[in-house]
C-alpha cells in the first residue's frame, strides 16, 4: 500500500508542477500564506503569513490587503511592488493552505501546500503513510464538521485541495487499518477467558 501510494503521489506531483489548475476562485483570507520566491534575494523570499487584518507578513508587502482578493490580481499587485525595488523581477507567488495531517502518516502536522495540489500531495509532505494506513475512509475535518472520504479506488485521490473546499485550519486524518485478530479475537478472548476459568472453577467445587 505504501510503494503504491508513493507511486501515485510522486505521478501527481509531477504533473502538478507542470500544469497547476486554474487558480481564479482561489482567494486569500487570515491563517493563509503566500510563498514567494525572488530570485538571487533570498532576504524576499519565504512562507509569508496572511495576518489576521488581511495583510502580508512580507517587508515589502505590509501594507497590501489581500483579505477576500482574488489570488491573481494579488499577484499582480505582488509583481507591481517588487518591480519598485528591483528591474523586472523574477519571482514566483504561490498562495498556501496550512492544513494539519494527522492518525497513520509518519509525521503528523501541519503542512502547507499550494490549494491546487492533491491531497496525496499533503499527505506526502507529512512523510506519507505508515504502514497500518488505511485509506478507506480518510476524515476531513472542516470546521467541527467531519466527513468520511475515500480515497482508494473513487477518484479522490485526484481531488485538489481547493475542489475538496478544504481551508487553513482544516484537518486530514488517515485511520488506522484494522486487523482481524487485533480489532476480533482479542477481545474476544479477553471475555471468553474469564468466563472459561470461572467455569473450570465451578467444576471443580462440584
Amino acid at each position: 500500500m505504501v510503494a503504491t501510494f508513493l507511486c501515485v503521489a510522486t505521478t501527481a506531483s509531477s504533473v502538478s508542477a507542470q500544469s497547476l489548475p486554474d487558480s481564479s476562485s482561489i482567494t486569500l483570507k487570515p491563517g493563509d500564506a503566500l510563498r514567494i520566491v525572488v530570485w538571487q534575494r533570498a532576504e524576499l523570499s519565504g512562507d509569508f503569513d496572511i495576518t489576521a487584518e488581511g495583510r502580508v507578513a512580507h517587508p515589502l508587502l505590509q501594507e497590501l490587503v489581500v483579505l477576500g482578493r482574488d489570488f491573481e490580481e494579488v499577484r499582480r499587485e505582488i509583481f507591481d511592488y517588487l518591480g519598485r525595488f528591483q528591474n523586472q523581477p523574477q519571482a514566483v507567488v504561490a498562495p498556501l493552505r496550512r492544513i494539519g495531517i494527522g492518525g497513520e502518516v509518519v509525521s503528523p502536522g501541519v503542512v502547507a501546500i499550494d490549494p491546487r495540489k492533491r491531497l496525496l500531495d499533503a499527505i506526502s509532505l507529512a512523510g506519507g503513510p505508515t504502514d497500518q494506513a488505511r485509506f478507506k475512509n480518510v476524515r476531513l475535518i472542516r470546521g467541527g464538521d467531519d466527513e468520511k472520504v475515500p480515497l482508494w479506488g473513487t477518484g479522490a485521490a485526484e481531488e485538489t485541495i481547493l475542489s475538496l473546499k478544504l481551508q487553513s485550519g482544516d484537518q486530514v486524518i488517515i485511520p488506522q487499518r484494522r486487523s482481524f485478530w487485533k480489532d476480533y479475537v482479542m477481545p474476544g478472548l479477553a471475555i471468553v477467558t474469564p468466563i472459561l476459568t470461572l467455569w473450570n472453577l465451578v467444576l471443580q467445587i462440584s
